[in-house]
């Protein structure tokens, strides 16, 4: 067991050193001159070289990607351009709206994924079944994106049962209750596309562990089917059912992005947007490297509760 987890820490560390790099490359192929974008159109060419100076801009690109990352392992992501602040005090203050929102739709989408996988499974070659099939694939079918602005067309402009945007009111009542308005549309957007996922592959898991054999050695010895079902059925495929989870919360996570942007969330979906448009790499190279750090750590922690349930995985 402890062998298996270091293991899969020395693959973390692979991997966001990886992630790094790519985020870094990435933006050097961004066309277009930072320092020019930061200035403006009617920047002085000494400014724009003092600029570029100021950045390392006049530097190669390997000895950059050197410096930040030693600058990273001191716990400096550095300053903004855009905003003028250091860039982990920007993303301290982003990352709990987006933890939130990523938070409830991975809350819901778990749920109704499995309920709607779960009672697909127990009534196969049903009506049921063949409803909440199809209403999985209407799901996965819908992007996101466009999702969350028919939402804003339906709930929000043509019904106004719902806010369009934004976390909280610009003034006026702060409440929690009203924060829970403001995060209905965006987090059932996000979630519905993952729950689809979900709900697919707990039918198709509940569908197999019915077929072993010790599910009808169970049913043979005459066990109710209630019993059989919470007993044996349910519980060993939810832990089939655990990398799974992990993967669709670092797809509510990245998914995030986009969201935030159609629903103005303040979050850092929205300030990755925000800072790509700005040419702001460190503040971009920072929120990503929290993403997908993020995401990692979630995958890690899936393979090890996986483990956990699952005695034979830990061979």
């Amino acid at each position: 067991m402890r062998r298996q987890i270091a293991v899969r820490l020395i693959g973390l560390a692979g991997v966001l050193a990886a992630v790094s790099l790519m985020v870094f490359g990435l933006m050097e192929l961004v066309p277009g001159d930072p320092a020019q974008v930061i200035l403006g159109p009617y920047a002085t060419a000494e400014n724009l070289e003092r600029l570029r100076a100021e950045m390392a801009l006049d530097r190669p690109w390997p000895e950059r990607y050197a410096r930040w990352v030693g600058n990273l392992a001191r716990g400096d992501l550095g300053n903004s351009t855009s905003l003028n602040r250091p860039v982990a005090e920007v993303l301290a203050e982003r990352l709990p709206p987006t933890l939130l929102l990523a938070g409830t739709a991975f809350l819901l989408c778990s749920l109704a994924g499995l309920a709607a996988g779960t009672v697909a499974a127990l009534r196969q070659n049903t009506w049921v079944d063949r409803v909440l099939s199809l209403a999985v694939l209407a799901g996965l079918s819908v992007p996101s994106f466009a999702l969350g602005l028919l939402f804003i067309a339906v709930f929000a402009i043509g019904l106004g049962w719902l806010p369009a945007g934004g976390m909280l009111p610009v003034a006026g009542d702060a409440s929690l209750a009203v924060l829970a308005r403001h995060l209905v549309l965006p987090a059932a957007t996000l979630a519905l596309v993952a729950a689809g996922i979900v709900a697919r592959l707990m039918r198709t898991s509940m569908l197999e562990v019915q077929r072993q054999d010790f599910v009808r050695a169970a049913r043979a010895k005459g066990m109710g089917e209630w019993r059989v079902v919470t007993h044996h059925v349910l519980r060993n495929a939810l832990v089939a059912m655990v990398p799974v989870l992990a993967l669709q919360a670092g797809f509510v996570i990245g998914g995030a992005v986009y969201i935030e942007t159609v629903f103005q969330w303040p979050g850092l979906g929205s300030l990755l947007v925000q800072a790509i448009r700005a040419r702001d790499l460190l503040l971009v190279q920072g929120a990503v490297l929290v993403l997908a750090s993020a995401y990692v750590v979630l995958n890690l922690a899936a393979d090890l509760w996986q483990m956990w349930l699952d005695p034979r995985l830990r061979e």
